[in-house]
């Protein structure tokens, strides 16, 4: 019988994450997480048992580990493990269509299922965007089901027939049954295009004697940033740092790890890390 995988999908800050927490809580039989930044996995740490760097494993026989160089190679070791259901959370800048193509190759792996996540209060400004548009595009055509967050029970896509794959999920309480729903996924052409985003990353540690208001006037004064999450210790104080294209959090934190900082950006001009990253003058 082959393993089942569910593909979870969606923009940078849409809730992926989120989602795939709650499905790690409220799971009713072990199964396997592959994700995009493990380090940013917000795992309830009474549901951990054991912990290295390139997985952890929970009292409920469930697994997490870190997406590596070579998707197909984990998922089939994931596989091997004994697990016979896989969730693997993409990059919030990953084309949903190829991935799927390139899992439904792999000899035992039936991808079944295929969701894109998405900000219901942001959406319609991505779609708009001429550098971004055509990812999002990708993603939401691919996807059989779209689960909308950060919206209310009766949202919908303006003028299009994505709405009629679209659930709404509460941001509490018991996680609804359509999520655990699966059927044999089918692959969407991605739709053509010309405009396409030029994606950079880079991870950082941020300098310890900042204040967390200048580090959210960096972000908000680099409009190329799309993408900003992780953890800083700002003036004796630890920070969970998360933004995106509209919004900007940085709150206090008691989670206790490593410090860094993922940003993500378009175009060729990275912003001035050293002005985060090096003693102010």
């Amino acid at each position: 019988m082959p393993t089942q995988l569910t593909l979870i999908g969606g923009y940078l800050g849409a809730g992926k994450t989120s989602l795939v927490n709650r499905m790690l809580r409220a799971a009713h039989k072990p199964f396997a997480v592959i994700v995009n930044d493990l380090g940013a996995l917000p795992i309830d740490e009474a549901l951990i048992e054991t912990r290295s760097a390139a997985m952890v494993t929970l009292t409920n026989g469930c697994a997490c580990c870190q997406i590596g160089a070579d998707l197909s190679l984990q998922v089939d070791r994931m596989a091997s493990r004994g697990f016979d259901w896989l969730v693997v959370e993409t990059s919030g800048v990953a084309r949903l269509s190829r991935l799927m193509v390139q899992l439904m190759q792999l000899p035992g792996i039936q991808v079944n299922s295929a969701m894109a996540v998405v900000d219901g209060l942001r959406i319609e400004q991505l779609l708009e965007n001429r550098w971004v548009s055509e990812i999002v595009e990708d993603q939401l055509n691919a996807a059989q089901l779209i689960v909308a967050t950060r919206a209310f029970p009766d949202w919908r896509f303006t003028g299009s027939l994505w709405h009629q794959r679209t659930k709404f999920l509460e941001a509490e309480g018991a996680l609804p049954d359509w999520i655990w729903q699966t059927e044999k996924a089918q692959v969407v052409p991605s739709p053509k295009g010309s405009n396409k985003a030029d994606f950079q990353h880079r991870a950082v540690t941020v300098n310890p004697s900042m204040d967390a208001s200048d580090l959210e006037r960096f972000i908000v004064s680099n409009p190329q940033i799309q993408r900003v999450k992780g953890f800083a210790s700002l003036s004796g104080q630890r920070y969970l740092i998360q933004s995106g294209l509209g919004y900007c959090r940085i709150e206090l934190s008691e989670a206790v790890g490593i410090d860094g900082v993922q940003f993500i950006w378009t175009g060729s001009k990275a912003p001035a890390f050293e002005q985060i990253t090096s003693p102010p003058e």
